[in-house]
């Protein structure tokens, strides 16, 4: 017998849903959609015997199908736009060794903590050089590998000081504020602080990786409250990395070595997660910086995958960009992300020693 919509032999009963299930399970959008597009037009061409062939045909299931397909691929690499890459390998001004954590101030200046060259750098809106500030050290302002980066309502910049396990406070004019924390298991000690956020209240939301839980802060640097330990069940973390607040205040986690994001209250609430190992739409592999956009999406860098992922505030997945190798639409192991004031993604190319400024398609509901 042989399959009127696959055209193979010795195939009893095929369905429709069998068919769709080996388009799905293709890697490559393009090759989904051509698949898909071959199996309407068998369809057509079968539908006077379907009965006898044993497939069970829903014309709207696969037209629903097929649109989601084509809006996927609509929403690839085509429609994003590389607005400016920023810098190369080197230790002069501009230039970059592992960049980590990316930032935006108030007036759209992008701020990079430029990791193995222990440095903060400031650029304008549009990739130019402006200043750069800290050495390396364990003094006041002086930094020992530095990885995340955030912006508060005045304007100063706090500085995840990684491998001196504690968090610096500078002012919008880049002298010293204040620091807290220390190497240790404690509340309010550090092991490898990664990640900073601010969230609406001005408490400051660490993510301290070796010890595998989020802590929160107050503005001053006082210790509020923490939430996680090491695990893979949900609100546990196998090495956290990147935090963010969305509109609702929630906080955002990458949860790099479980391969997912999850979401807790103000409160440290386990909420939701999303999110699993793989490569393919919505899924990830050590996912490390996130942000939230404007519109409450949630922008992901999916480092082992070496891409962005947009995902809606539910967790859906919406769009995709990027592949591995050093072109300008190409990253190696991205890291930090951050949105500025006009909607562009600010991504840290790490392995590359860049800074990518890019403008995302604005067609998707949050």
């Amino acid at each position: 017998m042989r399959c009127a919509l696959c055209d193979r032999e010795d195939v009893q009963a095929r369905s429709l849903d069998h068919h769709t299930q080996e388009v799905c399970a293709l890697r490559s959008v393009e090759a989904r959609v051509e698949a898909l597009e071959t199996l309407v037009r068998r369809l057509v061409q079968a539908s006077p015997n379907l009965a006898e062939v044993g497939c069970r045909v829903s014309e709207e299931m696969l037209a629903e199908t097929r649109a989601r397909e084509i809006a996927w691929a609509d929403a690839r690499d085509r429609r994003w736009e590389v607005v400016r890459v920023i810098g190369c390998q080197g230790t002069g001004p501009g230039q970059f060794q592992y960049p980590l954590g990316v930032a935006i101030d108030q007036e759209g200046h992008i701020i990079v903590a430029d990791t193995h060259n222990h440095r903060i750098q400031v650029f304008s809106r549009d990739g130019d050089f402006i200043s750069e500030f800290g050495s390396q050290g364990a003094g006041d302002t002086q930094l020992n590998g530095p990885w995340g980066i955030a912006i508060d309502q005045e304007g100063c910049i706090i500085v995840a000081d990684t491998h001196n396990h504690r968090i610096q406070v500078l002012s919008r004019d880049r002298t010293f504020v204040s620091r807290f924390g220390s190497h240790g298991t404690e509340p309010g000690q550090f092991h490898k602080p990664d990640s900073v956020a601010i969230d609406q209240e001005g408490r400051i939301i660490v993510s301290d990786e070796l010890n595998h839980r989020i802590q929160v802060f107050s503005r001053d640097g006082t210790f509020v409250s923490q939430f996680g330990h090491f695990g893979s069940a949900p609100g546990q973390f196998n090495h956290p990395w990147g935090v963010a607040i969305d509109q609702q205040g929630r906080i955002i986690v990458a949860d790099r070595f479980n391969h997912r994001i999850q979401v807790f209250s103000r409160d440290g609430d386990f909420l939701s997660q999303f999110g699993e190992e793989g490569a393919g739409p919505g899924q990830l592999n050590q996912p490390i910086g996130v942000a939230i956009d404007q519109e409450g999406r949630i922008i992901v860098v999916d480092a082992a995958n070496h891409r962005i992922q947009v995902f809606s505030r539910d967790g859906d997945p919406l769009s995709q960009f990027g592949s591995q190798g050093a072109g300008p639409t190409q990253f190696y192991c991205p890291h930090g992300v951050a949105i500025d004031q006009e909607g562009r993604i600010i991504v840290s190319d790490y392995g590359n020693h860049r800074v990518h400024v890019i403008r995302m398609p604005r067609v998707y509901d949050a």
